[in-house]
């Protein structure tokens, strides 16, 4: 089997989308036996129960061996029923020349993608698990995969065109891949050009995310528990001017809170950032705090809504994650993000539009010399958008 080697995009493949645009997936209630692949991942762990529950069909976990105490752990992520099974893969090739059957693989690093293409190459049909969640309408982030798929699909000439506006190989590649995996259903696009997990800041490689120097001041919108805060103190070597940081769910503001409190000019504040100052609805959401949101799905309560430019005079780092309401924050900055052209770093994954919009939002702000785009996950999350003035990302 030959491994095919990582290049970067090129015109012809981004021509070549369109072609994949009209793809007709088989419905996974029409095979025999469903199998899963990939149970060590992390991707797993969190899909996996909920589409075993969704498919009468689920047959088992194709493994290389199984011990007892891989039995157990396994067992705690899947559904407490008796027809389903562990199944050594040389006995699932044999059992596909009898019974129609498909594996998802759940893989998310390449070399379990390889041990996926070497079972297709047997003979076995071996899908994403992304087109898992495509066929059984599932939610990926804030859409389900179906209704995302359908806004690249209906936009996909605004899309490719935006390949234009970076001036870097990987932003290029970094956007064919997400465009790919939406319209083939496979991550293994966004698994080759994935840097680590969360990494948005480093104090070593433009070309991984944005370098953070000393003497910075940083917005962070979006700061959870504080974990964007203490990576940022730990790259800057302590050495920074101001650290603000923005986090409305009360859970996650404590441990921010907490966090402040024992290290120097970090100012934690309990409120979202938005266009204008006020109050607005939010959705605090206990299973995920990381998804606490102001579009709906949680416990609702009222969060104080400040603005950048109400806050800060200056800035020259900023992170915004904050759930799909990263334009409202743009807005809200606006002079502050003019006048002082700070480096920043924006989440551009929560909806299917959101890659456009944002740039669409920035350009009615200011235009910045350098644009990137970068992904850093083996799924839809955590792609980012980066703009600078003093680096090129290259």
């Amino acid at each position: 089997m030959t491994i095919q080697p990582f290049r970067h995009a090129t015109l012809v493949d981004f021509n070549a989308l369109a072609s994949h645009a009209d793809t007709a997936f088989d419905d996974l209630h029409a095979f025999d036996e469903v199998y899963f692949l990939g149970d060590h991942t992390g991707s797993f762990a969190l899909r996996a129960n909920t589409i075993a529950r969704s498919l009468p069909n689920f047959a088992g976990i194709a493994v290389f061996s199984v011990s007892p105490d891989k039995r157990t752990r396994v067992a705690q992520q899947l559904p407490l029923r008796v027809n389903w099974r562990f199944i050594e893969i040389p006995d699932l090739v044999a059992r596909a020349a009898s019974k129609r059957i498909v594996v998802i693989d759940f893989n998310d690093n390449l070399a379990g993608k390889q041990v996926g293409a070497k079972v297709a190459a047997q003979g076995v049909p071996v899908r994403d698990c992304l087109y898992a969640m495509h066929q059984l309408d599932n939610v990926h982030t804030y859409q389900t995969v179906r209704q995302e798929r359908e806004h690249v699909v209906a936009n996909l000439a605004q899309f490719t065109a935006l390949a234009g506006r970076f001036s870097d190989d990987w932003s290029r590649t970094t956007l064919l891949a997400r465009l790919r995996a939406f319209l083939t259903l496979d991550r293994r696009p966004l698994i080759e050009v994935a840097f680590p997990l969360g990494e948005f800041m480093n104090s070593f490689s433009t070309r991984a995310g944005l370098k953070v120097g000393t003497n910075d001041i940083f917005i962070d919108a979006g700061a959870a528990h504080g974990d964007t805060v203490a990576h940022f103190f730990h790259i800057a070597r302590g050495q920074y001017r101001a650290v603000h940081a923005f986090e409305p769910d009360a859970t996650n503001f404590a441990a921010l809170r907490n966090l402040a409190a024992h290290l120097p000019d970090v100012h934690p504040y309990f409120a979202g950032l938005g266009a204008e100052d006020g109050e607005v609805d939010f959705y605090e959401n206990p299973d995920n705090r990381f998804g606490s949101n102001f579009a709906g799905g949680g416990i609702k309560t009222t969060m104080k809504i400040m603005t950048v430019d109400s806050v800060v005079d200056e800035a020259t780092v900023m992170k915004i994650d904050v759930e799909g309401w990263e334009a409202q924050v743009l807005k809200g900055g606006a002079r502050t993000i003019a006048a002082c052209k700070p480096d920043m770093t924006i989440s551009a994954y929560h909806y299917a539009k959101d890659i456009p919009a944002l740039l669409a939002t920035m350009d009615d702000i200011t235009r910045y010399q350098h644009v990137a785009l970068r992904h850093y996950s083996s799924s839809l999350y955590d792609t980012q958008l980066l703009f600078s003035d003093r680096q090129d990302f290259s």
